[in-house]
Formats: C-alpha cells, sequence, structure tokens
C-alpha cells in the first residue's frame, strides 16, 4: 500500500483556515481619538457648539477620516469571512457590502426590512 496517498486525502480533507476576524480594539482607540479631537475642536472654538460645522479643523477630519476607512476595512473583512465559511454561498459580495455602507440612510432600509 501506498502511504503517500493517505497522506494528500487527509490533507484535502481537513478544512481550509477561515482569516482573521479585523481587530476590533482598534476601533475604540479610533473612536476614542476620534471624542477627544471633538472635546479639543469645541474648547479651542466655542462656536463650533453652536453653529452648524461647514469645515471642521484639519484634526477632527482626520480622526473621522481614519475612523470611517476603518470601518470599511472591517465591513470588507467580515464579509470575507462569511464568504469563506459559507463556502461561497452568501450572496453579497465584501466590495459590494462595503460600497453599500458609503449609501447615506441606507441602513435604515435594512430596519424595516
Amino acid at each position: 500500500m501506498d502511504c503517500s496517498g493517505g497522506e494528500s486525502q487527509e490533507q484535502q480533507a481537513e478544512p481550509r483556515a477561515l482569516p482573521r476576524f479585523p481587530r476590533i480594539w482598534i476601533g475604540y482607540l479610533l473612536g476614542v481619538a476620534t471624542l477627544i479631537a471633538e472635546m479639543i475642536a469645541v474648547t479651542l472654538h466655542p462656536e463650533l457648539a453652536k453653529e452648524p460645522l461647514l469645515i471642521p479643523p484639519s484634526y477632527l477630519f482626520l480622526a473621522n477620516f481614519i475612523s470611517v476607512v476603518y470601518w470599511l476595512v472591517c465591513v470588507y473583512e467580515y464579509h470575507v469571512v462569511l464568504a469563506q465559511t459559507t463556502t461561497g454561498g452568501y450572496p453579497i459580495k465584501p466590495l459590494r457590502a462595503a460600497w453599500f455602507h458609503l449609501i447615506p440612510i441606507y441602513g435604515l432600509y435594512w430596519v424595516f426590512k
């Protein structure tokens, strides 16, 4: 009997390793950084709390932009995990799911569906 054939069958039967989930703690740190940037902006410019914010300070814009980009990366990575666990049966592609998050008020659609 050939032992090498048995080893290849065991390797083929072995399930693929799932990709790692996104690191959520980074999102918490980005949220705290955004909150601190907002508090600094209101402390330095108290008129921002009373008037609509048309052009935010650069540090506040940067904190918000990085947080949104990280959010979209997490959405993409979660959908990659979902697609691999269902072995391709998950209907929404990861990139499409991330693009859906850029549509304003689209999240309310899922509340009522």
